[in-house]
Formats: C-alpha cells, structure tokens, sequence
C-alpha cells in the first residue's frame, strides 16, 4: 500500500529513489524469495547496509514501498546497493530502473503456468533483457531454458550450477532441446530438467559455470562446498532438501559480485534457515 500511495504522489518515485543505487534484480519461476532472504539477513549481519524487498511483493508496487520503507538503511552506506525479487512485472521495472546485473535462478514448468506457457515468460524475459544490454547477466547453467534465454543477447555472462545430483530424482524424459528440438541427453540430473544436459543433434551443450556447488552433505543441517574463482566456501542450511542449494549458490553468486565478505553470508544463511525450520 505504502508503494501504491507514493506513486499516486509521485508517478516517477522509483526512478529518483533508484538513480544512484546498484540495483541486482533476481527473477525466474523459484528460489527467487529465499535467495533475496539470505541476502537480506547477510545485510543485516554485515557493515554494509543494502536494500531488498523483502515483503514477497515482487511486483512495482512493493519495490516502491521496499525503497520507500527501507531507504534510511543508506544513509550511513558508503555504497548503496539494492537486491530485488522480480518476476512480471520486469518489463515495467527496466523501463524505470537500470540494474547493473540480472540473476535469472529457473524455468520451471509448473509455475510458467501462469504466463500462459514457458515460452511466453522466456519471450518476456529475453525482451526485457534486450533494454539493458549494459547489465551483466548470472545465469543458471543447469537450466537448458535459461542458457536458450541469453543466446543473442550482448550482455557480459557468468554462469552457475552444481557439480553434484542435488535431489534423487528420477530420469526426466520430457525435455527438449530449445534450438533444434531433439530429446536433450543427461550426464548427472537434479531435479525437473536441471542437470548436466546436451543436445545429441546440433550439439546445444551446458556451459561451464565459473561457480558452482563442489559437493554437500547432510549432517545434523544440510551443508554444501560453494567454488569460485574467489576461492571455496562452506554453506550451512537448517531447512529443506538438497534443491535449496541452488538457491544458496545463487545468493554466493550476487553477493560476490558486490564485494561482500563470505563470511557474512553464511552466517545470514544459517540465521534465516533456523527461522524458517522452526
């Protein structure tokens, strides 16, 4: 409500609230809400002060009340940066706001329902994307749909993705290859059509991602080895199963893009993981 008064007011609020901020918008079907929250708790714990819409409100309205409600948190930051859940209303956002990168994590099927298809919401995204040809790109590499998403576009790239199985689910068989539409072949599967994927017949392959999940294990809490061209990391969840990781890796990916200290991190991680598990 907050964001939907000020805009009233001030049709062009967002624009001048976000001229000066770093601003990493993270979109796709999943994942995006709990990797803004380990970002988010990281802040909190850390000395640097940045924004996220933390509200579950990933539409305009309730990026204008996170920047409304949440702006004070700059003033005594030598650098503003600002971590956004996005989704459909991307297209809106872009034309107000100019991020420096986009984090796209999935795209599952069975949330792309609501855009009337997956191949709707990849035209959408890849659209939106082709407005901000300066914004550097993180990319999920298990993901054969988001690999398909960025071909074309200018944008500097870095992708992520696992090394290991990160769920014990079956063979999926219903995957296409998005250039030339044969069966797509996998080496190691992770849950839905994530894995380690390649087209038999015009050679559409995953690409190499510079970070990525090492291994992980569960012990008492769910633990995973992060590798990056940074260095290695130990991440430590209180709740769910393995599929979480990916979201974990994603919120490693943006926070290193930042200049944020790992240790941080984990410790937000953990922190908002026992929330969530009570």
């Amino acid at each position: 409500m907050p964001g939907h008064v000020a805009q009233k007011i001030s049709p062009h609020l967002l624009e001048t609230l976000a001229q000066d901020v770093e601003v990493y918008l993270v979109t796709g079907t999943n994942g995006k809400g709990s990797t803004i929250a380990f970002l988010s708790v990281a802040d909190n714990l850390g000395q640097e002060r940045c924004l996220c819409n933390v509200l579950r409100s990933n539409m305009l309205n309730g990026m204008v009340t996170s920047f409304v409600m949440e702006s004070g948190a700059f003033e005594k930051s030598p650098k503003k940066i600002a971590f956004l859940e996005c989704e459909s209303s991307l297209p809106i956002v872009l034309r107000k706001v100019k991020p420096a990168g986009i984090l796209v994590n999935n795209l599952f099927l069975d949330q792309a329902d609501r855009y009337r298809g997956v191949e709707q919401l990849m035209g959408l995204l890849r659209d939106s994307i082709q407005t901000v040809p300066d914004a550097v790109l993180f990319l999920n590499a298990d993901d054969p749909r988001v690999v398909s998403l960025a071909e074309g576009l200018p944008n500097e790239r870095h992708w992520f993705g696992s090394d290991v199985a990160l769920s014990g689910c079956s063979e999926y068989d219903g995957m296409s290859c998005p250039r030339c539409g044969t069966v797509l072949e996998y080496g190691l599967h992770m849950l839905g059509h994530l894995g380690h994927w390649r087209c038999p017949t015009c050679g559409f392959a995953r690409p190499e991602p510079e970070s990525r999940i090492a291994a992980f294990r569960y012990v008492s809490y769910l633990e995973c080895d992060v590798a990056s061209p940074a260095g290695s990391r130990t991440y430590r969840v209180a709740y769910g199963q393995s599929a979480v990781l990916h979201n974990v890796l994603a919120a490693h990916v943006l926070w290193r893009a930042v200049g944020g200290d790992s240790d941080e991190l984990a410790m937000g991680i953990v922190a908002h993981s026992l929330k969530e598990a009570r």
